[in-house]
Parts: C-alpha cells; sequence; structure tokens
C-alpha cells in the first residue's frame, strides 16, 4: 500500500503534463476566440481568394493578366485546397487555422521536452499561451501559421541524434515546401543542411541535401521562369536573363517613415516578445562554457537553433524596420519564428553558467533599464499624454516656487521640448526611472536570499525580472483591440455573400476598394471581378505603361478609371466612402444597407455596397 508521501509524489510526477495541457486549453480557447471575432485582414483576404482561384483552376500562380502572385504560391494553394475540399469562406478557414496552431504548438511542447525536459516543456506552453498577440495572428488563415507549422515539425523529425533515417528525409522534404511557402525562410535551410551533417553523418546529409534540391528544383519548374520575381530582390540581374519583367514585390506606399516610427516598431515587437527576448538574453549572457555542455549534441542543438533565430531576426528586421514597405510588421514577421527562442532555452538551460561575474552583472545592470524603457517608448502613445500632464513643482533658477505645473510645461519652458517631442520622451525617462528601481530591487532580494540558495546576483536579478515579466506577459504582449467585433466574423461576412448573391446578377462586374473588400468574393459564383485589386494599393503603381503592370497583376490609374467605368457592383471600405459619394450618386448607383451586419463591429471595417439600380431584379 502507498504512503500518503508516496501517492504525492507519484501524482506530483504528472504536474509538468497538467501544466501543459491547461496551457494548451487557454491557448484554444483564445485562438477560438480571435478565429470567431478577429476581423480580417488584407493578407487573409488575398491568400483565401487568391488559394481559391488556383485551387479551383479558374487562375494560376504568375499568370499574365491574373492575380500579383508576390508571395510563394503554396501559402495560397494551401488555403484554397482546404477551401475547396470543405467550403470556402471564412469559417472553414479559421477553423483550420486553430487546428493548424495547436498542431505546431504540439510540436514545440514535443521538441522542447526532447531538447530539455518535462518541466521546460511545460513552461515553454505556458509562455505561448500567455501571449494573445502571437496567438491572434496564429488564428488567422495566413502564411504565420503555416510556416509556424512546418518549421516546428521539420525540426522535431530532424532535431535528435536518434531520429530515424525516413524521419530526416521528410523533414528535409517539408524543409523545401517550407520554402516554396514563404520565401523567406530560405535562410533557414544552410544551417539547417550543416546541421543534418554533423548530427545524422554524411550518407543522411547527401541525401537530405538531394530531397530538398529535388524539391525546390521541380517546384520552381512548374512556373519556371516567373517564379523568379519572387526573387527579385536577392536576384534582380537574373530575371532579365530569361526576358521576365521584375515585379517588384516591396511596392512603396507612402513617403519614407520617420525614424521615430520604425523605432517604435521595433519597441512594439520587443514589448510583445519580451518573454522570448528575454529568454534569448539570458541563454547569451550564461552561455555554458565548452566543458559544461551536457554532451556535444546538446551544444549542437544549441548553436544550430541561437544561428537560425538571430539570423532570421537579423533578416525579417530588415524586411520591416529597413524598409518602407511594412515598417509596422515586425511583430507579423517575428511570428515566423519565435519559438525558435523557446526551443533555445530549452535545450542550453540544463548547461548554463549560472555562476555570477563582473561581466554578466555589467550586461544585466545595462540592459534592464533599457529594456523598460524601450517598453515604455512602444507605449508612448497609450500613456505619453497621462505621464506628461502629471503635476509638477515649479522651479526657477533651481529654487521650487508656489503651485504646480504639467510635466510638459516644465520641460517646454526649461529645455524648450515641444508636447510631441515630450509625450515620447517622458515614456523613457520613466522607463529608465522604473528599470533603476527594478534592479535595487533585484538587489534586496539577492541579500535575502543568497545566503541559503548561494545564487550569483546576475541570476537573482534575472529571476526577478522572468517573474514581473511572466507576471505581466499578457498585459505586455496585448495590442489595442480595434480589429474584433462583438458578433462572430464568419457569419457577419457570410451574410453579406449571401444578401450580394441575391441582388447582383450573374457575371455582373465588382470594383473593389479597400483592405477588406475581397472577402465578400468568397462567397459569390459566376462574377467577374479585377485580379489586381484583390492586393489593393500594395499592387497600385503610378506607372504609365498599362499593359505591362497588368501583365504582372498590378494596375494603375489609367487601368481604375477604365474599371470604374464598366463596373456595375463596388465594394468601398468605410475610410474612402467620401471620395466615392459623388461619383456614385452621378452614374445612378444605391447603396445595400449593411447596418444590421456591422453593428457590432468598428466603424473602420465596414463596407459599403453600391449597385446600379437597373441591375437590381
Amino acid at each position: 500500500m502507498l504512503t500518503f508521501s508516496e501517492n504525492a509524489k507519484k501524482r506530483a510526477f504528472f504536474i509538468p503534463e497538467i501544466v501543459a495541457i491547461g496551457s494548451s486549453l487557454l491557448y484554444i480557447i483564445q485562438a477560438t476566440y480571435y478565429s470567431l471575432y478577429q476581423l480580417p485582414n488584407l493578407d487573409e483576404g488575398a491568400y483565401l481568394f487568391k488559394g481559391l482561384q488556383f485551387a479551383l483552376g479558374n487562375y494560376r500562380p504568375f499568370q499574365p493578366y491574373g492575380f500579383w502572385t508576390n508571395k510563394m504560391y503554396l501559402s495560397f494553394f494551401i488555403w484554397g485546397w482546404i477551401q475547396r475540399i470543405f467550403t470556402p469562406g471564412l469559417l472553414t478557414s479559421r477553423i483550420s487555422a486553430i487546428i493548424l496552431s495547436f498542431l505546431a504548438l504540439l510540436g514545440t511542447w514535443i521538441l522542447a521536452r526532447r531538447l530539455g525536459n518535462r518541466w521546460l516543456a511545460a513552461l515553454v506552453v505556458f509562455i505561448l499561451a500567455l501571449n494573445p498577440t502571437l496567438i491572434s495572428i496564429y488564428s488567422l488563415a495566413n502564411s504565420q501559421v503555416l510556416i509556424y507549422l512546418i518549421l516546428t515539425w521539420v525540426l522535431v523529425l530532424i532535431m535528435g541524434k536518434r531520429r530515424p533515417f525516413w524521419q530526416v528525409i521528410v523533414g528535409a522534404f517539408l524543409s523545401a515546401l517550407m520554402v516554396l511557402t514563404r520565401e523567406n525562410m530560405v535562410f533557414v535551410l544552410p544551417f539547417l543542411i550543416v546541421y543534418i551533417f554533423i548530427l545524422h553523418g554524411k550518407k543522411i546529409g547527401l541525401y537530405s541535401v538531394g530531397t530538398i534540391a529535388l524539391v525546390l528544383a521541380i517546384g520552381h519548374a512548374i512556373y519556371w521562369p516567373s517564379i523568379l520575381t519572387i526573387w527579385t530582390r536577392w536576384l534582380p540581374d537574373v530575371l532579365a536573363l530569361f526576358g521576365v519583367h521584375n515585379a517588384n514585390n516591396a511596392v512603396k506606399l507612402t513617403n519614407s517613415v520617420s525614424l521615430s516610427n520604425r523605432f517604435q516598431s521595433l519597441a512594439t515587437a520587443f514589448r510583445v516578445y519580451f518573454l522570448p527576448f528575454l529568454i534569448v538574453f539570458f541563454c547569451l549572457i550564461f552561455w555554458p562554457r565548452k566543458n559544461r555542455w551536457q554532451d556535444k549534441e546538446h551544444q549542437l542543438n544549441a548553436y544550430f537553433l541561437a544561428s537560425t533565430f538571430f539570423v532570421l531576426l537579423i533578416v525579417h528586421t530588415w524586411a520591416s524596420i529597413g524598409n518602407d514597405y511594412c515598417v509596422y510588421c515586425s511583430i507579423t514577421y517575428f511570428a515566423f519564428f519565435i519559438n525558435l527562442a523557446l526551443l533555445l532555452f530549452s535545450t542550453c538551460f540544463s548547461s548554463l553558467t549560472l555562476s555570477g561575474n563582473k561581466k554578466t552583472i555589467l550586461l544585466m545592470v545595462i540592459a534592464i533599464p533599457i529594456s523598460i524603457s524601450l517598453i515604455f517608448f512602444s507605449l508612448y502613445e497609450q500613456i505619453g499624454l497621462n505621464l506628461i500632464n502629471i503635476s509638477v513643482p515649479r522651479i526657477n533658477a533651481g529654487k521650487l516656487l508656489q503651485g504646480n505645473v504639467a510635466l510638459w510645461q516644465l520641460l517646454q519652458n526649461k529645455f524648450g521640448l515641444q508636447i510631441q517631442a515630450s509625450r515620447s520622451l517622458v515614456p523613457v525617462i520613466f522607463g529608465l526611472l522604473s528599470g533603476l528601481l527594478i534592479l535595487l530591487a533585484g538587489f534586496f532580494i539577492h541579500k535575502f536570499t543568497s545566503r541559503r540558495w548561494h545564487q550569483s546576483f546576475s541570476f537573482s536579478l534575472f529571476i526577478f525580472v522572468a517573474m514581473l515579466g511572466v507576471a505581466t506577459s499578457y498585459q505586455l504582449s496585448q495590442l489595442p483591440t480595434t480589429n474584433t467585433c462583438k458578433t462572430t466574423v464568419t457569419t457577419l461576412y457570410q451574410n453579406i455573400g449571401a444578401k450580394l448573391e441575391e441582388v447582383i446578377p450573374s457575371k455582373s462586374s465588382i470594383y473593389l476598394d479597400g483592405r477588406l473588400a475581397a472577402i465578400p468574393l468568397l462567397y459569390l459564383n459566376g462574377v467577374n471581378y479585377y485580379p489586381p485589386q484583390i492586393n489593393d494599393q500594395f499592387s497600385f503603381k503610378e506607372k504609365p505603361d498599362t499593359d505591362e503592370l497588368l501583365q504582372q497583376g498590378l494596375w494603375n490609374q489609367t487601368a481604375a478609371n477604365l474599371w470604374k467605368s464598366e463596373s456595375n457592383v463596388f465594394i468601398i471600405e468605410s475610410d474612402r466612402i467620401s471620395d466615392w459619394r459623388n461619383f456614385l450618386d452621378k452614374k445612378g448607383f444605391i447603396e445595400l444597407s449593411l447596418d444590421s451586419e456591422f453593428s457590432s463591429c468598428p466603424d473602420n471595417s465596414r463596407l459599403h455596397i453600391f449597385v446600379r439600380k437597373t441591375k437590381i431584379p
């Protein structure tokens, strides 16, 4: 008969799995909420509609006078095949996104358990479940959740010395498909190939390279040479050899974004992924000495994950912050690979050098105030005005005067800072002060605990900051929820599609103007549309050669004017409707009432649909 203590130990044995299961349920609940209530974005609409047309055979990738194929074609086909097998529309795609996201989470848990232990695997799942922004990204039918799934399972199949031959080959096969899904993941392949050769040997390495090369060769041959337009940013001179037009993927929409806004985008991404970045920093400053590694396999795993993570981080930071195409995309770009940070922590934790030295202490003392300042700076639009309106004593010539004044007035009088500059600078100062307070609190905690646990000051400080990070992770990683409705968006767009199906006759020509305007097309059959408009202004170019642009799936004002004259249905986004009222009224269009559908959604998500009077039955 088991004693009480033995029973307790037996029950405690399953605690890591209980934590992992509970965290997974929390993850799935959030994913389900975002799938049902989160509004789509332009990318999701493009992936779904283009993918459906590709899967149905109505168009093919890179087809002249077709869609702008601005991403690798599997990112469209996968969502198209899912809709063709089941039902076209948001509901099928969103349910699929939940399933794919959970499978990726499962793979992350399996790999973290293999690389580390059961407790670390549970912690990894818990951290992912505490990030609502990341979960919301994976709840959309986009390429992030596809890469999250494929990359994770490539690593599951390949990482570990005892992987069977067939698993490594399947992993190599999937890694090539990953590149044919998103071209930006090509940077993973060199590290993956080197890892396979070192860990699994020359024979398996050669088979893996052959598999990757064969899949990529076939994948490119299917759409050769037009597929080279995907690589135009890296191989611009090659295109001319094959007579392929240079379709620039990085369409510039606005004037150059200010350095401050670029920095804010990066700071916001750092805040949203604070725990993963903190864990990576922790691994780096306590990086194991050569003789501290558990074994050579753990060392190889750590170097492979660290190299892959940092190369992807640099590349995607440059793609967002370093260009004008999508400066504020750093959060979504990092979602492709952010789980690598947690896997790195899992594999190197048992070998970390936790003894303190002056170097690690100095790094911690510098990094913590800077990190907290970045977090505060990322929030300056939300908290800046409140902070600069704090009442402070009046000061003149170093003396305190009677009465108080707003902080921004003091800064303006003393340093000539305008309100906008104060609004962004003051949160940084508060962040620095908060970081110093955290250092002070960490010092006192270390004093009280070091006698018992004998840990270094830098390790005590990290544990304290990590606990603060976990406690605040859910709040820190949240973004303003301006893209959700109170009713299910899947039903909303289905109702709009049904209403259009009833009202407009077949073969109607539909003009689109808006980021969400393409979504209703998923529910329509037998209508005409203009493929370049699916990407909205991202595929619009100010160039005079209309025919050349249309061949590439792009459009200009000349094409727009022609389509306006022949269209009998217009789907227009709310923030652009003021530019259309006069034209539509003069041409005899009437607006369909969609008030009930959009009543629970943000005003800027509303669609306005106009139909010619003569076309309404």
